[in-house]
């Protein structure tokens, strides 16, 4: 029993000694476009954007190498250098920017999708370099000079809104004329008065 128990308390020991040595390296991407705002290119236009690269959570700077992943046929990073060195703490602070270019002969409402996907990058022995965690942060392309747009929130008119308008207007009639009809009696006794 006592034997368990002490095997139990090294290795828990072990563990938490092991835990301590490991650091968390943790970033995210924000992109000014995503599945419910895509980004609405005419064929053949081509637009710059900025993905944001965060580093808040853990204690280290980071390094990421960026590439496009999904649609490189219509977007490329266009910083002189791929890699990127994002400071711990901050925020939107160290972007990747992309060119994207919708194809000539895209159809109006086609749809396509272009992917950043950034790793994280540690110097290595002998000068190598060691890829660890990826993230990928994909924007929607629509082509199309229209931007589509929803009716969600926007006032229709159908019979109940046309009837309610007519009842409010009866209503705001009706205590217009007693208003009235009421100021009129009390000027009718005011003269009959004198």
């Amino acid at each position: 029993m006592l034997k368990n128990r002490l095997l139990v308390l090294t290795l828990v020991t072990l563990l938490i000694i092991s835990f301590s040595f490991v650091s968390v390296k943790a970033f995210a991407i924000t992109a000014p476009y995503w599945s419910t705002n895509p980004m609405i290119l005419d064929p053949g236009q081509s637009k710059t954007i900025g993905f944001a690269l965060q580093n808040m959570v853990g204690e280290e700077d980071i390094t990421l190498i960026g590439e496009i992943t999904q649609g490189s046929d219509m977007a490329e990073v266009v910083d002189e250098i791929n890699e990127y060195f994002v400071p711990f703490g901050s925020k939107d602070e160290v972007i990747v920017h992309v060119k994207v270019t919708m194809p000539e002969d895209a159809q109006i409402g086609e749809e396509y999708t272009i992917a950043l996907t950034l790793t994280t990058v540690t110097p290595g022995e002998k000068g190598g370099v060691t890829l660890g965690a990826s993230i990928v942060k994909e924007v929607p392309v629509i082509a199309g000079s229209v931007i589509p747009t929803t009716t969600e929130g926007a006032l229709e008119w159908n019979t109940t809104t046309i009837l309610a308008l007519v009842v409010a207007i009866i209503v705001i009639l009706i205590i217009l004329w007693r208003i009235f009809r009421k100021r009129k009696k009390s000027k009718t006794k005011e003269g009959k008065k004198k």
